[in-house]
């Protein structure tokens, strides 16, 4: 057995995979973990691909009250006050230029801005967003809106996008996308899940924002504790000081993560924070 973390001050979590069951939703034992915490004088909050509006439901059934990481670190934002505390928006012109590609090649892609979400028409990713207004609607928090792109590419470009969203589409094949992607020195790619592409400024990562954060907070990375279980996970578990791999992780976040613990489906976080944290 690992010794236990010293002088954890903050534990950020990933959301989807690590936090969450299959399922969406948040165990009680996970709940009973993150109010341990909280009654040991340890700040919680998540660093999630997700854009904010979509953590208020979790934001609010947590009572997280410290600022949150969204849209892979380009927006770290306070919901209790909606302050934004960072943003990072990507190149215009790539921008629009990877969105007139993916409308080309037939892809399902998707734009995230400040604060609305564009589709293509058919996107299949409108059912994720449809499972979590069900959660929303349930914690009485404000469902998502969905906008559908109509060949306005420019102006939500220029207007700002934090994040695109690339989804394989009746088995399009995702490397044409990654070779045009490769060929900018402004924006990148990362594969936050099998067969989906984030598409994010250079200088942009979880990793980063927890940085950021921690220094908001005026805590030392050293004091701070992540978990993840996917590959945009692993920027985050490189600059904290302590850092734990879901056991349903990909072998590249196992490799990178200080120790393991369950699966996200057998309450992996909670055995996790009872194990090494408190």
């Amino acid at each position: 057995m690992k010794e236990k973390f010293q002088a954890v001050r903050l534990v950020v979590s990933d959301l989807d995979g690590t936090l969450l069951s299959t399922d969406k939703s948040i165990s009680s034992q996970n709940l009973a973990a993150i109010k341990r915490l909280r009654d040991h004088g340890i700040a919680f909050t998540f660093a999630s691909g997700r854009m904010s509006q979509m953590l208020e439901a979790y934001v609010s059934q947590l009572s997280v009250t410290i600022p949150i990481i969204s849209c892979d670190g380009a927006k770290i934002i306070d919901l209790m006050s909606n302050r934004v505390l960072y943003s990072q928006f990507l190149d215009a012109r790539e921008a629009e230029d990877l969105l007139d590609f993916a409308a080309d090649c037939g892809m399902d892609y998707l734009a995230f801005t400040m604060d609305k979400v564009y589709l293509t028409e058919d996107s299949i990713r409108t059912r994720n967003f449809a499972a979590y207004n069900d959660i929303a609607i349930q914690n009485s928090t404000e469902p998502m809106p969905l906008y559908v792109f109509n060949h306005d590419h420019r102006e939500i470009a220029e207007n700002g996008i934090l994040k695109i969203l690339i989804a394989e589409k009746n088995g399009t094949d995702l490397d044409q996308v990654r070779q045009h992607i490769a060929a900018s020195r402004q924006i990148y790619a990362e594969m936050p899940e099998d067969n989906l592409i984030d598409v994010l400024q250079i200088g942009t990562s979880k990793g980063a924002a927890v940085a950021r954060l921690a220094n908001e907070l005026g805590i030392s990375l050293a004091n701070v504790c992540v978990i993840g279980d996917y590959l945009n996970d692993i920027s985050m578990l490189q600059v904290a000081g302590y850092s734990i791999a879901m056991g349903n992780a990909q072998e590249e976040v196992k490799k990178v993560a200080m120790v393991l613990t369950e699966t996200n489906d057998h309450n992996g976080f909670a055995k996790a924070i009872e194990q090494y944290v408190l």
